[in-house]
């Protein structure tokens, strides 16, 4: 029962007291309170829901985030993959320019080796070509 005293609000509740011999009412008991479990239940699920919101929330931020940060961080193997993919034997082939020292440097250090490796190779299959075949080679 809600009851006021002053500005007061609160809510109340009675309990009426019996004797233990003869059963009858000694008196009423009443237990004043302020929140009642339905209120208290109320306030929890709205703490509950705003928290869920916020977390929802930071799980998109830094899911967002996290696509860009891996995005940024496949950049390397990404450029070494198209540029591997153009490589041919017949083709002029560019080295690859990487200015860090790093795991990816290494690889690109390997193919750039690779890449004069191919060249050499080119270069000695036409002259064993030349040879057999004997033609001439232009410009030489």
């Amino acid at each position: 029962m809600n009851e006021q005293i002053g500005s007061l609000i609160f809510n109340n509740s009675y309990f009426a007291l019996k004797s233990t011999e003869s059963g009858s009412k000694i008196g009423v008991l009443s237990v004043p309170f302020f929140e009642s479990g339905l209120s208290l239940e109320s306030t929890q699920i709205n703490i509950l829901a705003n928290v869920l919101t916020v977390f929802t929330l930071i799980f998109i931020l830094f899911s967002i985030l996290s696509f860009f940060i891996v995005d940024l961080l496949t950049f390397p193997l990404r450029f070494i993959t198209r540029t591997l993919s153009r490589t041919t034997l017949t083709g002029n082939n560019e080295p690859l320019q990487w200015k860090s020292k790093d795991e990816i440097g290494l690889m690109v250090d390997e193919y750039n080796r690779m890449l004069k490796n191919l060249e050499q190779s080119k270069i000695e299959l036409a002259e064993v070509k030349r040879k057999v075949l004997g033609v001439k080679l232009p410009g030489r």
